[in-house]
């Protein structure tokens, strides 16, 4: 099979290459039946027809099994599917320009290649029979751990749940790779930790301690082969295996020189692909290069699309995270935690306090608010509100009404945050691409449809929710919920005509100021965007309030009515003074109107939201949080500058770093040297700051020029006000006040996607006013290499949130496996 592998990748080499050197030069455009007429193509593309499909018939003849492949599975379908793209971009034209299908066959021959020889170099170590596959079995070397009891097929196991030990001597044979035969108990989670001394003709008097070393996923088989780089032969070699994770792990045998499969990974070689394409059809003039307001349509399917692609990806990571559970189990839960049970009870009982009753130790006692002093104590509710002698919650009430409660009144369970998070984060991702859409099409409409897919595509990784959906609790299911309802809400101010577009709607109006105000009942924070979005309907009363008489204004040259009610005739070039409008009085009816839409659903669940205070703590303005029972004593924490400072830089500020080991791409947090307690969410991993992140997000440096370039200063204040104050100011606050709360990397969702808007309305607005076709390309070339950028730097990053395997939280081995075989491709 090595020798047939070999053949058929020469061949496939030889017929890409081929294909690209042909070009589509030769390629009948107009009769597409030709184009696959084998009896008129020329010899060369004959040639490369035949090579095609003998590869894509070997390459089905993998996949269905008809091909004993071995350690080459999905090799040869690689090649074959391949060789059968390949052959349609060198012929088929039409919708994919000439040029693009061109590059795009270089990229496909290109990645191919390296996915299928350095990106799985470690197969090729033992291809040649220089080093002899050689098999042993624990029984056949030396047990030296204490413990350890040997199986009736000759593998070991330790009592003690301890280090496996068995050492082979005299075996004088080059070893590249080992194999560890390992049974797991537990085959979805089981991780063992693998240590290897070894001898070799360059130190044999003594071992090399831990000279290879390998984390073994159960999930993962292909994780179990080892690769060594020692010199000639080795006489003896240790094997030390213990479970790390949970349950046992059994050493069946040990199998040196066994060739490692070929993994072949199809996210890989898409970005690559993909990537190197897109930027192609950026720069050259292509589909990517027209401006969204032509091509509106493929805007909408491109934002639509990406979205439909979100909410599959949220319900997929949730239902993978479930493991051997169902969603017919989670909805059947009759146990609940304080947002999904308790708070359903506060509602259905209509009383303000929570029904669990505190311990009586904890009524007893001086400062119930030191943490320390009360995990001394028996029976405490952890993170609830604690007040005169009864349990509250300062939770959002929103979720628990529309969601949580509904569904207990229907079915009698109470709806798990798995599902809660989920449902949010669908509407969520649903709210923003609506509000992309009409981001553009009020402003920016102009811009070329690959700028828009690059930025579409980064707000989408970059908004924040990905942090809930790795972590589905109570905590998170109120942030899904403020990011679904406050989405629709900026959906909804820019589509009723307030701030930006020509129609406006008393309806949507309605719908924007429920939507924020539902949105602060999930999330008090919210209610920063609240009142600036207030403000904003506001000042849009004007035009609002004389909506009746400002929409039918007379023509050049039509007769017009004066103040004194004289008609006079204007334009024509006829003599005499133009007629005034009459002047509206501030006050009118539809003014009225427009006020009751905008304020009234803001005001009406600000209100019940201030009687729900006053029941609970005799206050209206006050949430509750100071009296939580958590981390900190609220009630007597001080705030200092610095500790903003420290949640500032690793929101915004702190830099990634990149290593060979797993994570590859990772953050440090920093407390910068402040000597103050600043808490960190330990349970979750942090990522890097926005301004790593995001590249467009720097366009805040370029405001200034922006403004400048507006046409008068009334413009100029009004489009500072627009984004300075919702997108730079509000998340820059919400950013210094957790210095309280600490630092969750869930919290991402209340202002990176808010952020973004206000840096891509810059950055677009700049593009717009670019004169120079190279200072055009330069923007194309800066949006197309941020998302390649983000993709890799933020995808990683909130891949490993999703799918935690580090430190304590070994939850997904077989994600870990998966990540470190795409970067570190040479172990």
């Amino acid at each position: 099979m090595k020798i047939f592998f070999v053949a058929v990748l020469l061949i496939f080499a030889a017929d890409m290459v081929l294909m690209c050197r042909s070009g589509s030069e030769s390629a009948v455009i107009n009769d597409w039946r030709a184009q696959y007429d084998v009896r008129k193509m020329p010899l060369v593309k004959r040639i490369a027809f035949i090579a095609s499909a003998c590869l894509f018939i070997i390459g089905i003849s993998d996949m269905t099994g008809l091909l004993h492949t071995d350690g080459f599975h999905c090799t040869f379908f690689l090649m074959g599917t391949s060789a059968l793209i390949g052959w349609h971009l060198s012929n088929v034209r039409g919708f994919f320009p000439a040029g693009a299908a061109s590059f795009a066959l270089k990229a496909l021959t290109a990645a191919a290649l390296l996915e299928l020889t350095v990106f799985n170099a470690p197969s090729y170590r033992v291809m040649t029979g220089k080093y002899p596959e050689l098999i042993a079995y624990p029984s056949q070397g030396i047990i030296e751990s204490d413990d350890t009891l040997l199986t009736r097929n000759g593998g070991a196991f330790s009592t003690a749940h301890d280090w496996i030990i068995t050492t082979f001597e005299d075996i004088d044979i080059p070893v590249r790779t080992v194999y560890t035969d390992l049974t797991f108990t537990d085959n979805v989670r089981g991780v063992a930790m693998l240590k290897i001394d070894a001898k070799d003709q360059t130190r044999n008097s003594d071992y090399r301690y831990d000279i290879g070393s390998a984390d073994l996923a159960a999930a993962r088989n292909t994780s179990r082969y080892t690769t060594l780089d020692l010199s000639g032969e080795v006489t003896d070699i240790r094997i030390k295996v213990c479970a790390s994770v949970s349950g046992e792990v059994q050493l069946n045998s040990v199998v040196f020189n066994a060739m490692i499969p070929f993994e072949i990974y199809l996210v890989r070689l898409l970005f690559i692909v993909l990537g190197s394409t897109f930027i192609y059809m950026l720069l050259h003039g292509t589909l990517l290069s027209e401006s969204c307001r032509k091509r509106e349509l493929l805007c909408r399917v491109l934002t639509v699309g990406t979205a439909c692609i979100c909410c599959a990806a949220a319900f997929t990571a949730v239902q993978y995270k479930l493991g051997e559970g169902t969603w017919k189990e989670l909805v059947e839960y009759e146990e609940g935690n304080q947002v999904s049970r308790e708070l359903v009870e506060v509602i259905e009982h209509r009383h303000a306090a929570l029904e669990t009753q505190p311990s009586e130790e904890l009524l007893a006692m001086d400062n119930p608010y030191d943490n320390l002093l009360r995990e001394q104590t028996a029976g405490f509710e952890w993170d609830h509100v604690f007040y005169e002698g009864k349990y509250y919650s300062y939770y959002g009430i929103a979720p628990v009404v529309l969601l949580f409660v509904p569904f207990h009144k229907i079915t009698g369970h109470y709806l798990p945050d798995e599902i809660a998070v989920t449902v949010f984060a669908v509407i969520g991702f649903i709210g923003l691409a609506m509000l992309l859409l009409r981001f553009m099409k009020n402003w920016f409409m102009d811009i070329p449809v690959g700028i828009y897919f690059s930025a579409m595509v980064m707000i989408f990784l970059n908004c924040g929710i990905w942090f809930s959906i790795g972590r589905t609790d109570f905590y998170e299911t109120a942030t899904a919920s403020g990011f679904a309802f406050l989405t629709w809400g900026a959906y909804f101010l820019l589509r009723c005509g307030a701030v930006g577009g020509e129609k406006r709607s008393l309806l949507f109006t309605a719908l924007s100021s429920l939507f924020f105000a539902v949105a602060v009942l999930c999330r008090p924070t919210l209610a920063l965007y609240c009142i600036c979005a207030a403000v904003m309907l506001l000042l849009a009363y004007p035009r609002f309030a004389g909506a009746a008489g400002d929409e039918k204004t007379a023509d050049k040259g039509k007769v017009k009515k004066s103040v004194k009610g004289k008609v006079k005739k204007s334009g024509n070039g006829r003599k005499g003074k133009a007629a005034q409008p009459a002047k509206k009085p501030f006050f009118t009816r539809s003014g009225a109107i427009y006020i009751a839409c905008a304020f009234v659903p803001m005001a009406a669940l600000g209100i019940a939201q201030m009687l729900y205070n006053h029941a609970r703590f005799g206050s209206f303005f006050e949430f509750g949080i100071q009296y939580s029972l958590t981390i900190n004593d609220f009630t007597k924490a001080e705030f200092h500058p610095a500790l903003s400072w420290i949640a500032l830089f690793n929101y915004y500020l702190a830099p990634p770093a990149f290593s060979a080991d797993y994570p590859q791409i990772s953050t440090v947090f920093q407390r910068l040297g402040v000597n103050g307690f600043f808490y960190q969410d330990e349970a979750t991993v942090n990522t890097s700051g926005l301004l790593w992140l995001i590249p467009p997000l720097w366009a805040y440096l370029a405001g200034g020029r922006a403004l400048r370039q507006l046409p008068d200063r009334r413009t100029r204040l009004r489009t500072f006000g627009m984004v300075f104050f919702p997108c730079l100011l509000i998340p820059l606050t919400i950013v210094a006040v957790v210095w309280e709360s600490g630092y969750s990397a869930r919290y991402f969702a209340d202002f990176s996607w808010q952020l973004m808007l206000g840096a891509y309305a810059v950055l677009f607005f700049l593009y717009s006013k670019a004169k120079d076709d190279t200072a055009r390309t330069m923007y194309k070339i800066f949006f197309g290499t941020s998302l390649l950028w983000s993709m890799v730097v933020s995808g990683v990053q909130v891949f490993d949130f999703v799918f935690r395997c580090s430190g304590e939280h070994m939850d997904h081995p077989e994600m870990r496996y998966i990540v470190d075989s795409l970067f570190a491709f040479w172990r």
